[in-house]
């Protein structure tokens, strides 16, 4: 599915692409949950079920965190050379701290 949605996706989709993925991931996830015949499952296999959807859901949170980490790390990357560039055109320290502000803060 993930390779699937990343060829549909466009150049410079990553971290968008990223939180949807996860997303997706997390949604499937709850929504298997109540499908599961859990009257019919051994003890020992609930257990593991129930152990392997923790797993999941504790790697869709460090993949989220992950994702968000990068994505700060390209708006930072964006904004110095944004700034430097504003910088070199003359505009004024207060401007160019409007434009990192800008994009850094953007989602």
């Amino acid at each position: 599915m993930g390779a699937a949605i990343a060829q549909s996706a466009g150049e410079g989709a990553g971290a968008a692409l990223d939180r949807g993925l996860v997303q997706a991931g997390q949604t499937l996830a709850m929504e298997a949950l109540p499908a599961i015949p859990w009257d019919e499952l051994e003890p020992e296999d609930r257990v593991k079920l129930i152990a392997n959807f923790g797993l999941a859901v504790r790697r869709f949170a460090s993949s989220a965190a992950v994702a968000d980490a990068r994505g700060r790390a390209i708006r930072a990357d964006a904004a110095e050379a944004a700034v430097k560039e504003a910088r070199r055109q003359g505009l004024s320290a207060e401007g160019a701290a409007k434009i990192r502000a800008q994009i850094e803060g953007a989602a």
